[in-house]
C-alpha cells in the first residue's frame, strides 16, 4: 500500500468562497445563539431599489470585545449594538417564538416546497442556533412568506429602536418613562 498525495486545483473565487463557508460553519459550530436573517427583492445590486425592504442581520453570540461578530444591514444602513440589554431583547424575542419557528421548520418537508414555492419577488430565510438546536426556515413558499416577513420586522424594530444606544442610556430612558 502506498501513500500517495494528490493536487487538486481549485480556481481562486471557489477557494475563497470554501473559506468563507468552512470559517461560518465553525462560527456556527462554536457559538450558543446564532440569529441569521435575510430578506431582500430579488435584483442585481446597483438597482435603484436594491436596499428597499432588504434586511441581512447575523448575529453570533455576541461579543462585545469583538463586535465584527455580527452584520446588521436594514434598508442599506448598518447598526451597531453597543449593548448586552439589546442582545438579551432579541434573544428573548427569539425564545418566545423558538416553538412557532420550529413547527414552520418542520412544515417544510421537500412536497411542502413543490407545493408552496413561488418565483421572484421577495426572498427570506431565517436561521436560528439556540444551544444545539438549529432551526432553518425558507420564507419563498406561498404559505409561510408573511409570518417570516413579520417575524424579521419584530426583530428589525428592537434593533432600530435600541441598535444605538448603550446599557447606561436605555437605563437612562426606562427609569424615565
Amino acid at each position: 500500500m502506498s501513500d500517495s498525495v494528490g493536487k487538486i486545483m481549485v480556481d481562486k473565487f471557489e477557494y475563497d468562497d470554501l473559506k468563507e463557508q468552512s470559517e461560518i460553519q465553525q462560527e456556527l459550530m462554536f457559538s450558543d445563539f446564532v440569529v441569521k436573517l435575510y430578506r431582500g427583492y430579488v435584483l442585481p445590486p446597483e438597482h435603484p431599489n436594491y436596499n428597499d425592504d432588504r434586511i441581512k442581520i447575523e448575529m453570533f453570540s455576541i461579543d462585545f470585545n469583538n463586535l465584527n461578530n455580527y452584520i446588521i444591514e436594514i434598508d442599506g444602513k448598518g447598526y451597531k449594538i453597543k449593548s448586552q440589554t439589546v442582545f438579551n431583547k432579541i434573544k428573548e424575542f427569539v425564545s418566545d417564538n423558538l416553538d412557532v419557528l420550529i413547527s414552520w421548520s418542520k412544515s417544510q418537508t421537500n412536497d411542502n416546497l413543490d407545493r408552496n414555492a413561488f418565483e421572484g419577488g421577495m426572498a427570506s430565510v431565517i436561521q436560528i442556533k439556540y444551544g444545539q438546536l438549529i432551526v432553518l426556515v425558507n420564507g419563498q413558499t406561498k404559505d409561510l412568506n408573511e409570518l417570516c416577513y413579520n417575524f424579521i420586522d419584530g426583530i428589525k424594530e428592537l434593533i432600530i429602536l435600541y441598535s444605538e444606544k448603550t446599557d447606561e442610556e436605555l437605563i437612562k430612558k426606562f427609569v424615565e418613562e
